[in-house]
């Protein structure tokens, strides 16, 4: 109503009524404001005129001034009441739907003093019953009568210190029986002692365990690695075992058995011989199953057997070997029926003389000579030779062959090489251990087999325990 009456043209200047019961008190402050104005400006009207300055520009300015704050201010009153209203509503109906619950709520209360009466009785019913137990048993006399008197003492049970000697002499006794009976199982060559023991050749290198089966040549000119510096050590340590005095030296590379590593250790030994700047050629004299060859992908190439032959001439076998300085291959050729007898021909002692001519140095990768006679009848052509030892591989019965060999020079200056030298386990090769992955085996057939050794049940409960 006073937002309507102050809004109305007509009204404009007349005054507002203050008891509308609006109890608020900046509004009425600004009524009582615009009254007095108004009255002010009728008492000026009774001497002056409408177009009076001060009161066009005054006094009529304050009054639309003041009506615009009265507006304002009603609509924050305005605002005010709606939201006051909206919050009554909705007290309104919180409280209406508090009402339609309480029936509901109601029935619950019953429902839980009716539970709460029913375990009140049950509870009160088990304390009289346990009273009445304990009222018969305290009732009851016992005719039970001690035969021996209890006496004041030691601990009787459990014995405490005899449980410890117990456990010490137990967790004494069974690492060691552990330990006993591994080592009496273990017949295979693990440290150096071993070697030692029983063998008096001498021991030339040791050549790391080595986790890739693919690659061949280990060491280059520019290699760094372990590998290349142990056989760089080993070709300083073979220069003890040559005559100063021989020109180009030959090596047979040889061992006991099949599958510890010849071809390998013939190939990379004239490698790093080769990156030395010495012109070295590998003789592929293991004429039963030739690897080398065919590891380097040189397949079908004229070779040994085909010189002894007469199919080809000495001059045209001798390969160089890609991506490798200084280093050639001598293929086996074709494989004979009869290897031995092929090697015994007097063709194979001219073949060497002319090798010798033409390089530095000469590798023989011989048969296993605990297998075949071949390497025997190579070593009259030899200087030096070069025993393969593979680490956890090569039986111990086997040194006293090795021994044999040495004591009666059966092969011409014999130094062990130790393959494949691994870390870990109960007991290791000088504490230490690297690797390369590689193996082949001889079978009854006589057959090789590159790759890593196949993983059985066994081997993987051994390397829990790194035996």
């Amino acid at each position: 109503m006073v937002k309507e009456y102050i809004s109305t043209p007509q009204k404009k200047y007349d005054l507002v009524p203050t008891s509308l019961g609006i109890s608020d008190n900046t509004l009425s402050g600004l009524i009582g404001n615009f009254n007095i104005l108004q009255q002010k400006r009728q008492e000026m009207l009774r001497g002056a005129s409408v177009d009076h300055p001060y009161i066009k520009r005054g006094i009529d300015r304050e009054i639309e001034k003041v009506r615009l704050n009265i507006l304002e201010n009603l609509k924050v009153i305005y605002n005010s009441s709606n939201i006051l209203n909206q919050d009554t509503k909705n007290n309104y109906d919180e409280t209406v739907k508090k009402l339609k619950e309480s029936p509901e709520l109601q029935r619950e209360k019953v429902e839980i003093e009716r539970q709460l009466g029913i375990k009140e009785k049950l509870y009160l019913f088990l304390l009289q019953k346990r009273e009445e137990s304990e009222i018969t048993r305290a009732s009851t006399i016992g005719n039970s009568v001690p035969i021996d008197a209890a006496v004041s003492g030691a601990q009787v049970s459990p014995n405490v210190g005899g449980i410890y000697r117990s456990a010490f002499v137990i967790g004494l006794l069974i690492p060691i029986i552990f330990i006993y009976l591994i080592d009496l199982l273990n017949d295979k060559i693990i440290n150096r002692n071993d070697i030692a023991r029983v063998t008096a050749a001498p021991i030339v290198g040791e050549v790391a365990h080595h986790s890739s089966q693919n690659r061949v040549l280990v060491v280059s000119n520019k290699d760094r690695s372990v590998l290349a510096e142990q056989f760089r050590i080993l070709r300083t340590n073979i220069g003890f075992l040559l005559s100063p005095s021989i020109k180009c030296p030959v090596l047979l590379v040889t061992s006991s058995i099949a599958g510890e590593g010849k071809t390998f250790c013939s190939m990379n030994l004239a490698a790093v011989w080769g990156i030395a700047g010495k012109k070295t050629v590998i003789l592929e004299l293991d004429l039963r199953k030739p690897k080398i060859a065919k590891s380097l992908g040189m397949v079908n190439e004229k070779g040994i057997t085909n010189f002894l032959l007469g199919q080809v001439s000495a001059e045209s076998i001798p390969i160089p070997i890609p991506n490798t300085e200084n280093l050639y291959i001598v293929p086996a050729g074709i494989i004979p029926p009869n290897p031995s007898e092929m090697i015994m021909d007097p063709r194979m002692g001219e073949f060497v003389n002319y090798l010798k001519t033409r390089f530095d140095l000469i590798i023989i990768d011989s048969a296993p000579v605990g297998l075949v006679s071949d390497s025997k009848i190579i070593a009259k052509l030899a200087d030096a030779t070069i025993y393969l030892i593979r680490q956890r591989f090569t039986v111990k019965k086997q040194l006293p062959f090795i021994n044999e060999l040495y004591t009666q020079a059966l092969l011409p200056n014999i130094g062990i090489l130790v393959n494949d030298v691994k870390i870990g386990g109960i007991n290791s090769y000088y504490g230490y251990g690297y690797g390369y992955g590689y193996g082949y085996s001889y079978n009854y057939s006589y057959n090789y087999r590159y790759g890593s050794d196949k993983i059985t049940p066994w081997t993987k409960i051994k390397s829990l325990f790194k035996i």
